[in-house]
């Protein structure tokens, strides 16, 4: 009888043995699957063509070119149709209003609304409101409207104001 008791009691320890480790695998997996979704869900968060952190960058870097009056960048960051529509000269006369980009220093943006259109020529619109940040002024109002044209998003037109802009 002893030794059936101790066979017993180390197939019993074997089992909760195996049990113990079945369940930290169970939960080791749960781990791992959530912090790869995670990190999925961030990278395409961060890669993501409609999301503020796309668009962002377009709207600093026009009000950047603007603070700096370059207007080769300024120009760059329009739509293809823009281009056609606007010129050179036509950004150089809009950077000359010092008072909308002087100390220019940010851009958060309050509302984004993104539209697709149908039809062969399809183009994806995102309408901006946003607000830029001045070094030494109060803040001005930035509405645009931004196209996506070969991946990247380009300015079809923009226009700042020193409306009392939104908090």
């Amino acid at each position: 009888m002893g030794i059936e008791r101790w066979v017993t009691r180390r197939r019993n320890a074997a089992l909760e043995m195996q049990q113990q480790v079945l369940v930290q695998l169970v939960m080791a997996s749960f781990v791992l699957f959530a912090l790869l979704l995670g990190v999925g869900y961030g990278l395409v968060l961060l890669r993501s063509t409609h999301s503020p952190r796309a668009i962002t960058p377009v709207l600093e870097a026009f009000m950047r070119a603007g603070a700096e009056s370059d207007v080769l960048t300024g120009h760059r960051q329009l739509t293809n149709s823009a281009l056609r529509r606007y010129s050179r000269d036509d950004v150089a006369t809009l950077f000359a209003q010092r008072d909308l980009f002087a100390g220019f220093e940010s851009v958060r943006v309050s509302r984004l609304q993104f539209r697709s259109a149908a039809g062969p020529s399809a183009v994806e619109t995102a309408e901006v409101e946003a607000v830029a940040g001045y070094a030494e002024l109060p803040p001005a109002r930035l509405t645009a409207l931004l196209a996506l044209e070969d991946g990247e998003w380009r300015l079809e037109w923009v226009r700042v104001s020193r409306e009392p802009a939104a908090p």
